[in-house]
């Protein structure tokens, strides 16, 4: 779980205990922000996910998995080899 998820958790399970409970003091109680506490209740009472949706941009890691198996490969046969000269014979064999 995510440590913004983390927090939102913290907030709903003081929040259910007491929904009638002000958000200034169930700010206080959770040591945070009001317009985060605030921003969880509205959250919750819409019904939406306290879930993140996934990120935009370049994924992670590599996405050609065979790539990697090559490289890897090449490295282990020949260790002095240099990325650049790796890099050449991929390309080579494509």
């Amino acid at each position: 779980m995510k440590r913004n998820e983390k927090i939102r958790c913290k907030i709903m399970a003081k929040w259910s205990v007491d929904p009638n409970i002000s958000l200034k003091r169930l700010a206080r109680k959770c040591n945070k922000n009001y317009y985060t506490v605030r921003k969880v209740v509205l959250r919750l009472k819409e019904g939406r996910s306290m879930q993140d949706k996934p990120r935009t941009g370049r994924p992670k890691g590599l996405i050609d998995k065979n790539l990697e198996k090559r490289v890897v490969h090449i490295i282990h046969r020949h260790p002095s080899m240099s990325i650049r000269d790796i890099a050449k014979k991929q390309v080579l064999h494509m």
